[in-house]
């Protein structure tokens, strides 16, 4: 077991996720979440790995608080002493808001602010 402090990061496999975990690779093992993309997800695993942290990708909806539960229940069976936690999951709406429907709302909403 590393004896190195402990990050979580939610939506760790693009962008700012993505370089944030690869940041703290340095100096943290990294627990991450992703929505769909697997491959990119142990991709970045290995990566981080590389860098000398101990890294595992989590698949969790933000939006779905049920599941999202249930995958925090095994993140922080894996890392239990986060010293680091970046709530950086999030999505956008494109187009005329005019135009979206309720469950496009809810989404955003539910993944950007409840999750």
């Amino acid at each position: 077991m590393s004896t190195r402090p402990q990050a979580i990061i939610t939506g760790g496999t693009r962008g700012i996720g993505r370089a944030i975990c690869l940041e703290l690779a340095a100096t943290h093992d990294i627990a991450f979440t992703y929505l769909s993309s697997s491959g990119p997800a142990e991709e970045l695993v290995k990566e981080l790995s590389s860098k000398g942290a101990r890294a595992k990708a989590y698949k969790a909806d933000m939006a779905d608080a049920p599941a999202l539960e249930k995958a925090f229940e095994e993140i922080l069976k894996d890392f239990p002493t986060p010293a680091v936690l970046v709530n950086n999951a999030g999505i956008s709406l494109d187009g005329l808001s005019m135009r979206f429907k309720a469950e496009d709302f809810d989404k955003l909403y539910n993944t950007n602010v409840r999750g």
